[in-house]
């Protein structure tokens, strides 16, 4: 009896912390916009409409709508800016206050730094960064740098903080 509830009710938390977590959190959608440009940017109506059912059979949509959803339009949320809309040498700075401490929130394309400015880490950050050498997103705190994400071929291979690779096959082009 125990067994068949836990399932429900596990979920049922999960969705109401991404619903009130995520609430408010209407974004730019810029990553699925940019998969949708590429498409549309292919040729004739036909050759589009045939792109983009590989596409979310792949699935390339599902994957850009989750990473803008959970993670840049979060960003954008709370930063009010999306860290890929920004054009070169764009720099946008926020002061975000959070239970007693303040922090610098430091957003340029590619990159977003985070600091602490008043509190018990006050002075230390960590920055975000995508490496297009390497298409990788990394984080860093100057003494140490951790791969979050780095897509190579036609698949986005996503970091466990345990080292183990989630690899999520996106298709082949």
């Amino acid at each position: 009896m125990m067994k068949k509830l836990v399932k429900p009710i596990v979920w049922s938390v999960m969705t109401l912390f991404l619903m009130f977590s995520l609430f408010g959190c209407y974004g730019n959608m810029t990553l699925t916009k940019k998969v949708w440009a590429w498409n549309g940017s292919l040729g004739s109506e036909p050759v589009q409409t045939l792109v983009m059912w590989a596409l979310a059979i792949a699935p390339v949509y599902e994957i850009a709508v989750m990473a803008d959803v959970v993670f840049l339009n979060t960003i954008e949320y709370w930063t009010g800016t999306n860290p890929l809309a920004m054009a070169d040498g764009t720099t946008d700075v926020r002061t975000v206050q959070s239970d007693g401490k303040t922090f610098e929130i430091k957003t340029m394309k590619n990159s977003i730094t985070i600091t602490e400015t008043v509190g018990p880490n006050s002075g230390k950050s960590v920055e975000i960064s995508f490496d297009e050498s390497t298409s990788a997103w990394n984080m860093s705190d100057g003494s140490q740098e951790i791969k979050l994400a780095q897509m190579t071929d036609h698949t986005l291979n996503l970091i466990y903080p345990n080292g183990k690779t989630l690899a999520i096959d996106l298709g082949s082009k």
